[in-house]
């Protein structure tokens, strides 16, 4: 039961504050993000069928129900968490749980279950949910959005008209089904640890390649911050290799996955997977990206994650194991090759990025660095 004297639209409005919070930066991750670029039509849509089909919503009304306090209470506190961390979608989450449950108490478990299918649409606008869905699940991730957005807003349609609901513990039961099967369906070997790989870019000749360090851009400044950037550019007699290095981070809030970044550029992207390559003998794990250059190249590029005690090329895994003053460092090697990035193609752009990354650790083991004779000597 809500409390005495309190009105149920005080306490929707309540409810909807944290999310009203969040509402200028998902605007503008609409805005400069390609990847959220359409979110905002599942804000519209759920704007819209609410507004719709409020006529038949209404007759859900009842008293409130003090059971969704708890469902309220773990909003907010994923809410703070995600002021605190700070991670955006972490706190979207927190105040699209907590407007729901604020639901709850004013109004009732009818109402909030009514609303279930309306609240998910809403959900599918949060800012980072298109990249993360596709690289889940292995397809595009607006068309499974807006697929399970349309299945969503039949499911709200058919129980409104039908006035007829699925109990909330049983809409509850379902989507804890869907997190466990999610997190079964993903191996757990793709968070395993790797062994360290920080090589440093003081060297710029070894083996067949010779290379040359390139500025930082004024755009690597905005988008990386105070951390330390260093990039450069190899090449070799057939092939060409960029390199990316980022230390020191000021803020880890401020790197994301390659895959991300590159779609965000307008990058056309074939494939993103993890990849586990051999280097000094073990296994290495790296994040593979595959483009398409859209003139008749296309470019392959591993990024890792590396601390002096273990690397990834998950970016999740970095996000769970970073830890402040670390020592987490962020690495990409990229190669452009001529076609389209046929099955043969990429093998041997592989062949190329293992030759560069073995050279390229033999350095780091190099006892005396002055035997190995840079260029701009």
């Amino acid at each position: 039961m809500r409390a005495a004297g309190v009105k149920p639209w005080m306490l929707v409005l309540l409810g909807g504050l944290p999310l009203l919070s969040k509402l200028p930066y998902m605007v503008r991750a609409w805005r400069t993000s390609r990847p959220d670029q359409w979110d905002w039509l599942f804000l519209l849509a759920f704007a819209l069928l609410t507004a719709l089909l409020w006529p038949r919503l209404r007759a859900w009304r009842g008293s409130g129900d003090s059971r969704f306090w708890g469902g309220a209470g773990l909003g907010a506190l994923l809410y703070g968490a995600g002021w605190w961390q700070p991670v955006h979608a972490l706190a979207i989450v927190g105040a699209l749980v907590f407007a729901w449950s604020m639901t709850g108490v004013a109004v009732g478990g009818r109402m909030a279950g009514a609303l279930v299918p309306l609240f998910g649409i809403l959900g599918l606008a949060c800012t980072g949910t298109t990249y993360w869905i596709g690289y889940f699940s292995g397809w595009d991730g607006l068309t499974v959005k807006l697929v399970a957005g349309t299945a969503l807003g039949l499911w709200a349609v058919a129980s409104a008209w039908r006035r007829k609901l699925l109990p909330v513990r049983v809409v509850l039961f379902g989507m804890g089904l869907a997190v466990l099967l999610g997190l079964w369906a993903f191996p757990g070997h793709h968070y395993a640890a790797y062994p360290p790989f920080q090589p440093t870019l003081a060297i710029f000749k070894f083996g067949q390649f010779v290379g040359r360090e390139i500025p930082p851009s004024d755009s690597d400044r905005r988008f990386f911050g105070n951390s330390r950037i260093r990039r450069a550019f190899f090449a070799d007699d057939h092939s060409a290799v960029a390199v990316l290095e980022v230390g020191d981070l000021a803020d880890v809030h401020k790197i994301h996955p390659a895959g991300y970044c590159l779609r965000a550029a307008g990058r056309q992207i074939v494939s993103d997977r993890l990849w586990v390559t051999r280097l000094e003998q073990r296994g290495f794990q790296v994040n593979e990206v595959l483009v398409d250059n859209r003139d008749g190249t296309f470019m392959l590029l591993w990024a890792w994650y590396s601390s002096a005690a273990e690397s990834a090329g998950n970016f999740l895994f970095f996000r769970r194991s970073y830890t402040p003053g670390g020592g987490w460092r962020t690495y990409q090697a990229a190669v452009t090759g001529t076609g389209t990035g046929t099955p043969a193609e990429v093998a041997a752009a592989r062949t190329v990025l293992d030759a560069f990354l073995a050279e390229w650790a033999r350095t780091g083991r190099a006892k005396d660095l002055r035997d190995l004779k840079d260029p701009k000597d």
